[in-house]
């Protein structure tokens, strides 16, 4: 049998795949995860709630988490700077916001098109509650106005902007705790 060769020996560094392919690998991996949180609590019909909230987060930071330590374990030899922490945080974000956003237009234009239109009654209704002296055609603006932003491009551009900008939060604060600086000093 076979000895398993490590992945990083002590005199190459060649093993390294880049950043982008972890980020493409663990953001791909985030990505699936997110889908099949927000599909099952939209079967549970729970889209707006709390928890629905914080375990997407949950998954978010989990991922950016176990992505950034892979990457500095199996890769880095065990060292990764503040900085790759950081950038590969954001990258595995960003990846995995492509394929929400997709999901995101699948489910709003092609799987349930009545969530777009409660989302305007919504809009409306708060509309209405902030200023109840809103004439016919000041509604009819600001229902204008909203429309623009419930557009397929524009909500596809907002998930990426919000969970790109969630993973870079999450990456300033958990780069902290996963960098590991080289001593220069050899490990026997």
């Amino acid at each position: 049998m076979q000895e398993e060769q490590p992945l990083l020996d002590s005199t190459s560094q060649n093993n390294d795949p880049g950043v982008m392919k972890i980020a493409m690998t663990y953001g791909g991996m985030l990505g699936m995860a997110a889908v099949i949180v927000n599909l099952l609590f939209y079967m549970a019909g729970m889209t707006r709630s709390t928890i629905t909230a914080v375990a997407g987060y949950a998954v978010i930071l989990g991922f950016i988490i176990y992505g950034c330590i892979q990457y500095r374990d199996r890769y880095l030899g065990g060292h990764i700077s503040y900085g790759k922490a950081l950038g590969t945080g954001v990258m595995i974000a960003l990846f995995s916001s492509l394929i929400v956003a997709l999901y995101t237009y699948v489910l709003m234009y092609q799987i349930d098109p009545g969530l777009l239109e409660q989302s305007r009654a919504e809009a409306q209704q708060k509309m209405l509650e902030s200023n109840p002296n809103l004439t016919d055609a000041q509604l009819e603006q600001g229902m204008k106005i909203a429309n623009i932003f419930m557009s397929p491009g524009v909500i596809m551009v907002m998930v990426v902007i919000g969970h790109v900008l969630i993973g870079f939060i999450f990456s300033l604060i958990t780069s902290i705790f996963i960098k590991k600086e080289e001593t220069g000093i050899p490990s026997a």
